[in-house]
């Protein structure tokens, strides 16, 4: 509960009794830019091109050390799996991905999901100061519960936490967009001949020419030649996390 809190806030509305909050543990996903530099993402950003601008935000980010880089599994995915045209990984591991990122560790954050628009919270929690009354002490308590029947425990302390270092986070954010699936072309080995289905808000492009498909059966390849298709989102859309989005098509000689 206080590690979500001091991350993004504990999601409790502002009304509930046992909302958290915010100005004694103040998020670091929501605070003042003076501490946490932030910044947003194309919402078709391709994964290659997003560890490109994280790293060229970098120079904004005067935190202590190495930062350590909190995010989600799907956008971990995303990267991970980041192929060059030949269809090979560019990064072999999280830790392979972390040195070109300049972070300590990539940590999967599940309450992160919870963020629609959240993507990455790069920090030195060094730079994060978490402060308690009376030395840190623990209150517990427990009692009997006749109404429910159950015997009740609780622990309580006071505590207060907000980061103490100018700029010392990076808050990495997509900009609004639209989810869309891009549907897997056909194709019929016998005739050599693809078609691109029709998908608002999704691109088809040969990936060895770069030009882009048109919806609709396209002209035949030659026996033996093999054909690659890539689908990118188009402005205001974006893909599913972990979605494969490229296809290799092969006629028979």
């Amino acid at each position: 509960e206080i590690a979500r809190a001091i991350l993004i806030g504990d999601g409790r509305e502002v009304d509930d009794e046992d909302k958290i909050d915010e100005e004694h543990i103040r998020p670091i996903a929501h605070e003042d830019d003076f501490y946490a530099h932030k910044f947003t993402l194309a919402e078709n950003i391709s994964a290659q091109d997003a560890v490109e601008a994280i790293l060229r935000q970098r120079p904004n980010l005067k935190g202590s050390g190495t930062p350590t880089m909190f995010t989600t599994e799907g956008f971990l995915i995303d990267l991970i799996l980041t192929k060059n045209k030949m269809s090979r990984r560019l990064y072999n591991s999280e830790e392979e991905l972390a040195r070109v990122l300049r972070v300590a560790a990539i940590v999967p954050v599940e309450v992160m999901e919870t963020q629609t628009d959240l993507l990455a919270i790069l920090v030195n929690l060094n730079d994060y100061t978490v402060g308690a009354d009376q030395g840190g002490s623990i209150a517990m308590f427990d009692d009997f519960d006749i109404d429910y029947n159950q015997y009740k425990y609780l622990i309580e302390t006071r505590i207060s936490g907000a980061l103490t270092k100018f700029k010392s986070a990076l808050v990495i954010r997509r900009a609004a967009g639209t989810l869309v699936t891009p549907a897997v072309p056909t194709f019929v080995p016998a005739t050599g001949v693809v078609t691109i289905p029709a998908v608002t808000g999704v691109i088809y492009k040969n990936a060895d020419t770069g030009t882009t498909l048109t919806a609709g059966a396209q002209p035949a390849i030659a026996a033996g030649a093999t054909i690659e298709v890539e689908a990118v989102p188009a402005a205001n859309y974006f893909f599913p996390h972990n979605f494969d989005a490229d296809w290799e098509f092969t006629r028979p000689v």
